[in-house]
């Protein structure tokens, strides 16, 4: 078991938007304050699991979301 914390707010995916630009189909984020909580996300999975190898198979994901107001 791999566990790790990732502070700030959690910020829902929403939506995507998209578009066509010169004939081709572009997708981004409807939410603009996505990407900064992806990140942050992405940097602590990052972080623990630094020094192990890569997972195979099957992975089971479980999030706790803790509100700390």
């Amino acid at each position: 078991m791999i566990t790790f914390f990732v502070p700030g707010i959690p910020i829902p995916k929403g939506s995507r938007k998209n578009f066509v630009v010169n004939g081709k189909i572009n997708s981004v984020d409807a939410n603009d304050k996505t990407k900064p909580w992806q990140l942050a996300i992405a940097w602590a999975t990052r972080e623990a699991m630094s020094g192990r190898p890569p997972m195979q198979g099957a992975v089971n994901i479980t999030a706790v979301l803790y509100s700390m107001h």
